[in-house]
């Protein structure tokens, strides 16, 4: 039984996936559907060099225990979604925030301004 998911388990992550799935344009669905958690990490070390060449890099080191973590997340995640087109849906969504702070800069910036309560989540 070791490895395999639960009936209740698997309900559970249909029914996520497809209310999920209900809110994301075709586009956006075409892309989420080949996310790998390599992607993830690839575009935190896109962001690391790009703000490396503007000298603006803060606060990045804080990315990597989160990036460890996801990957020991992964493998309980990949047991869950095992021969099902889920996977790919856990890691887009954290690949899109990545891409946003990265391609966002002067958004986040204003953010920053307005709530100060927020810098945790604009700097990470």
């Amino acid at each position: 039984m070791a490895g395999q998911s639960s009936a209740q388990a698997r309900f559970m992550l249909h029914d996520a996936f497809e209310r999920f799935s209900a809110t994301v344009t075709p586009d956006d669905k075409r892309d989420f559907a080949n996310t790998k958690l390599k992607d993830v990490r690839d575009e935190a070390i896109r962001i690391e060099r790009q703000l490396r060449a503007r000298r603006t890099q803060k606060n990045m080191a804080r990315l990597e225990p989160f990036l460890r973590g996801m990957e020991h997340y992964s493998k309980v995640v990949e047991v869950l979604c095992n021969g099902t087109p889920y996977l790919p849906w856990v890691w887009a969504p954290v690949k899109l925030m990545l891409t946003v702070r990265r391609l966002s800069p002067p958004f986040l910036a204003s953010c920053q301004e307005r709530e100060p309560a927020y810098p945790p989540l604009i700097h990470a």
